[in-house]
């Protein structure tokens, strides 16, 4: 910001009686100044987003429109068919920002609003600003509906020698991921990363009625093979059954001649069940491979690969064992379907 520029908003600053109007000013001089954000929020004890949005009106409108507009927000309000036309429009578009919403209603209304005021509008009509759920564009709502029909009938009808699991491989690369944590005001933390790439892929079932999962890690690609191995692990954990139901997804090696040649060879019966295509969300132990990687890889550094995979091994065979009751509660069977 120039001398000039300052030297303007600091002697609108003297002229201004206003206190909301002053502290405004006050903001943009700070900001020109080049003082850092916490220094601003330290001095007017305002937050992050009003330190935003003054700059952004300032920047958009210049000095007088930024003061002028100081009080759309609450001062314009609107009708029942007006609210109605913005429920509507936010409900049917993306609408990614409050300035998105004032300008729908300025050219449709004649309604001026600042972004403060929009957001209090949106949340008084109860939306909030989050992000939406990506979906696959091919999933099949019937075909969902039609499989938990099934899943829910071999649940209800399982017998004590019959046992069932989700079946599915995941990836677990070797480096730290971000999360959010408590950090003192003012201050930061760091946590290592790594600069390779290298990942174990984990083939696990879970069974959602004992909680019991069992898993194989790897460094190489999952295959038959890592299917034939696993479920070998899983024929062990379950001599005194009579049948086992696995849900698999619709990969390639999940259909696998190989595997389905071993399942024959069985003395216990192995029934394949596959999911829907596009349609993980029917898939139980997508959340258990969320609630490990949350677990294993937030805000947490591994020097070497092998203490990694010593970690990650140590969790699925005996960690994971004492938090059962975590389990219970994430892997319910409660189904989001795609299309509803």
């Amino acid at each position: 910001m120039s001398v000039e520029e300052l030297s303007q908003l600091v002697n609108l600053h003297k002229k201004t009686k206003n206190r909301r109007d002053a502290d405004k000013i006050k903001c943009i001089i700070y900001w020109g100044s080049g003082w850092t954000w916490e220094e601003i929020k330290e001095a007017l004890f305002i937050t992050d987003g009003t330190i935003k949005s003054y700059i952004d009106a300032y920047k958009n409108d210049g000095i007088s429109e930024f003061l002028k507009n100081r009080h759309d927000g609450h001062n314009y309000k609107l009708n029942s068919e007006q609210e109605t036309k913005l429920v509507n429009y936010v409900d049917t578009y993306n609408v990614l920002s409050s300035k998105q919403a004032c300008s729908y209603l300025k050219n449709k209304f004649g309604k001026l609003f600042s972004d403060n005021g929009m957001t209090q509008t949106l949340k008084r009509l109860g939306f909030t600003y989050k992000k939406p759920k990506a979906v696959p564009c091919k999933a099949n709502t019937f075909s969902q509906i039609n499989f938990l029909v099934k899943y829910y009938q071999k649940m209800l009808t399982l017998k004590d020698d019959e046992a069932i699991y989700f079946v599915d491989a995941s990836g677990f690369e070797h480096n730290a991921k971000m999360a959010y944590g408590w950090i003192r005001k003012g201050s930061n933390k760091e946590v290592k990363t790594n600069s390779g790439r290298q990942r174990l892929n984990v083939n696990g079932a879970y069974n959602p009625i004992s909680h019991e999962v069992i898993a194989v890690s790897q460094d190489s690609n999952i295959n038959a093979d890592s299917n034939i191995a696993l479920v070998e692990r899983i024929l062990e954990f379950n001599r005194d059954k009579r049948r086992i139901t696995l849900i698999f997804d619709n990969a390639k090696m999940n259909r696998s001649r190989k595997l389905k040649e071993f399942f024959e060879n069985q003395e216990i019966s192995i029934e394949p069940m596959y999911l829907p295509t596009y349609s993980p969300n029917l898939n139980l132990i997508e959340r258990l491979w969320r609630f490990a990687k949350k677990k294993l890889l937030s805000n947490k550094y591994y020097s070497s690969f092998i203490k990694f995979k010593a970690v990650l091994d140590d969790f699925f065979e005996i960690d994971i064992w004492k938090m059962k009751k975590e389990l219970k509660l994430l892997m319910n069977d409660k189904f989001q379907i795609f299309g509803l």
